[in-house]
């Protein structure tokens, strides 16, 4: 019988699918190149919704495509921890706003190699930025829509 027809109330794009295959004793890590020394078991996750990978993440599970496994930590030779970031409360410190100038240099330019002096990549920096305002206004219709928030 089909899942709908033994359950004919539920929604079942609601559900999560998954296939545990537990530990089978470790595997090579890849960090050290133990031989045995990553002990993670896991499930191959068919379908999971948002919520179920959410409480797996805040239970110390993590996922690599539709692979979700759990390091065993206490039996591992490099343990693995997760660094989490809180996206919405996100901001960047002014070092991170330096690189991502410099990137942006670069993507535009070709140019702003780490080599050069400070005060060069950020006049580099301010006249590409001017570049690209420009035409932006000159021509409308490469401007970003702006998001506007309702309420």
């Amino acid at each position: 019988k089909e899942l709908v027809d033994l359950f004919p109330i539920m929604d079942l794009s609601k559900l999560s699918i998954v296939e545990y295959f537990g530990g089978d004793g470790g595997h090579k890590c890849g960090y050290c190149n133990s031989s045995s020394g990553f002990v993670a078991p896991g499930m191959w996750a068919h379908k999971l919704t948002v919520q179920d990978l959410q409480y797996l993440t805040d239970r110390g599970w993590r996922r690599s495509g539709k692979y979700c496994y759990k390091p065993k930590n206490d039996e591992m030779c490099c343990p693995l921890y997760i660094i989490r970031c809180d996206a919405p409360n996100f901001t960047m410190k002014k070092s991170q706003k330096k690189v991502l100038n410099k990137l942006k240099l670069y993507l535009l330019t070709g140019r702003g190699e780490p080599s050069k002096h400070k005060k060069e990549v950020e006049m580099e920096s301010e006249s590409v930025s001017n570049q690209v305002s420009t035409s932006l206004e000159e021509d409308p219709s490469k401007k970003i829509p702006k998001v506007v928030k309702k309420g």
